[in-house]
């Protein structure tokens, strides 16, 4: 009894160190790609029945290099299985005028983020007028590099269009 009852915690023990071990493999690899901090600063404040939903964004360095990326916005399909999924046009503009002479190549998407600093811009997510009511769109934004690699979380963000006539 006392043999097994060894072999069982020996099991236990190599079980918790090789999760463990993945863990740490799965924590690095997720380090090594995210050089740019992607994150919503600011909600869009407008309320639910509004056309255009405006959110502030913000990009951090956190590396000791200059990192150029561009920002790469898409309408994907909603997690959840939430049904009708529709598309929205999306818009991107600077915070201020310093911003968006950060941008290059008279793409104002490209962009360069200097070492251990931060930059800011607003992503608008525009509903077409036939959108389907009570729908929804998921945005996914993230940052890609100069050889179109990742280089930052993925934020999604999550629009419901609802029937005004539900407010009534």
């Amino acid at each position: 009894m006392e043999k097994y009852l060894s072999l069982f915690v020996a099991m236990i023990v190599f079980t918790v160190v090789v999760n463990a071990q993945n863990q740490s493999d799965k924590s690095n690899s997720v380090k090594k790609t995210s050089l740019l901090e992607l994150s919503i600063a600011e909600n869009s404040q407008a309320p639910n029945t509004d056309k255009v939903h405006t959110y502030l964004l913000k990009v951090t360095n956190k590396t000791g290099n200059a990192i150029s990326s561009k920002i790469d916005i898409s309408n994907i399909a909603c997690a959840n299985d939430k049904s009708n999924n529709v598309s929205f046009q999306q818009n991107i503009s600077w915070t201020n005028p310093e911003e968006a002479q950060k941008a290059t190549n008279d793409d104002k998407a490209n962009f360069i983020v200097q070492p251990n600093q931060s930059v800011s811009f607003y992503v608008s997510l525009i509903r077409p007028d036939d959108a389907v009511l009570n729908s929804w769109n998921c945005s996914e934004i993230k940052l890609l590099g100069t050889a179109k690699d990742m280089v930052s979380n993925i934020i999604v963000i999550e629009t419901f269009i609802p029937n005004p006539k539900d407010f009534r």
